[in-house]
């Protein structure tokens, strides 16, 4: 293993900042985002027609998340070389990504909060006679849930209507989902949690989006009928459980422990910091909930399985039939794989609501207001997802 010289690091960084860019700009209109002077084929030379099925796929994504309003109008990266190890003809980078994407105004003429997402990366690179060539670019962290920017499967092209069987505590309880004439019409983004003093500002009245399902499943039924939240009806404070996630979807607080998968200790943060209390008990129960200053915690507190069977089971959720029902800092959980693997993998948080534009914030591919229809269409249709009215 050799040093890299300065010039060699300096054209790697070039190239993997040009290759984000190309990247990130296929969600965007094009209209309204600069690309990078080189090509896909002169990034990744032999891997361009791999690269550009991806794009083709992100433009997709691009189509689907346009029928539900939500256009993404411009994208602003700060990329960071971490480190550069060269070995003769190749190279191994770590880069840091910090991107947020800005949406374009509502029908009404509102504009939406933007969003972001912190994504370390590792990159491979191969010297040709040409100079740096791009082998590949993956997460530093395998897992979780990836940025709006990649998408390495297929897209997804629309809302799924069955309903399986709950992967939670006793699969017998599992109802029948209301009626969609059943359905009461969603709050408005005022009257429930106190939304108008969210740090990101009011998010305007309550939309319905034409052209589009409205509907979007949650894999588990557990009660027959919806009851809105109402501000009097809990002493939780919502708006203080999406302020805290909000605030800290890009930083780890020091008071709490922290984990490489970190997504339901960050959901665990919020929630106590809007009134849940800590439950003692043994550390491996799913009836305990908890954590101290010795930085331990008890599995409920920071797994996703066992939180949600905490909260169930100690009454501090329900589940609801569809996500798009959600509203201020409920809970959005998701079983990779399913049917194979049954166990909830991920846990994010509810952070802003403008009708069905809903948004969560999570931690372990860090972000902040990613839209939950953005999640639906990006990701395997064999994820499975979770409603949780907190």
């Amino acid at each position: 293993m050799s040093l890299p010289d300065t010039d060699a690091r300096f054209s790697a960084e070039g190239l993997i900042k040009d290759a984000i860019q190309l990247r990130n700009s296929q969600i965007v209109t094009s209209a309204s985002v600069g690309m990078p002077a080189r090509s896909s084929a002169q990034i990744f030379g032999r891997g361009a027609a791999a690269a550009e099925e991806e794009y083709s796929r992100l433009q997709e994504k691009k189509r689907l998340l346009a029928t539900h309003e939500l256009v993404y109008n411009g994208v602003a990266s700060q990329v960071n070389l971490l480190s550069f190890t060269q070995n003769g003809d190749t190279a191994t980078a770590e880069v840091s990504e910090i991107t947020e994407l800005t949406y374009a105004n509502y029908e009404d003429g509102t504009t939406p909060p933007p969003t972001g997402y912190s994504y370390p990366q590792i990159v491979e690179l191969s010297l040709r006679p040409s100079g740096w060539e791009i082998t590949s670019m993956e997460a530093k962290t395998p897992g979780g849930i990836p940025p709006t920017t990649v998408q390495r499967t297929a897209v997804r092209t629309g809302p799924d209507t069955e309903v399986d069987s709950p992967a939670l505590l006793d699969p017998a309880e599992t109802l029948a989902v209301p009626n969609a004439a059943q359905k009461p019409a969603l709050p408005s983004p005022t009257g429930v949690g106190t939304f108008t003093n969210k740090t990101l500002g009011n998010p305007g009245p309550a939309k319905d989006f034409k052209g589009a399902a409205q509907d979007l499943p949650s894999t588990v039924v557990r009660t027959a009928a919806f009851t809105p939240r109402l501000a009097s009806s809990t002493s939780y404070n919502y708006q203080a459980m999406m302020n805290y996630a909000w605030n800290w979807a890009y930083g780890r607080n020091g008071v709490y422990p922290s984990y490489d998968s970190d997504c339901t200790n960050f959901v665990s943060q919020a929630v106590e910091a809007g009134g849940w209390s800590q439950v003692g008990g043994w550390y491996q129960y799913d009836t305990s909930w908890w954590h101290n200053w010795y930085v331990n915690a008890s599995w409920p507190w920071a797994g996703a399985q066992n939180f949600a069977n905490f909260a169930y089971g100690s009454g501090r959720i329900s589940y609801l039939p569809y996500l798009s029902w959600m509203g201020a800092a409920d809970i959005m959980q998701i079983a990779e794989e399913a049917p194979n693997n049954q166990n909830v993998t991920h846990t994010t948080i509810v952070t802003y609501v403008n009708g069905t534009d809903i948004r969560v914030s999570y931690h372990s591919r860090d972000t902040r207001d990613m839209s939950i229809w953005d999640i639906y269409y990006g990701n395997s249709a064999n994820w499975r997802y979770y409603a949780l009215r907190t």
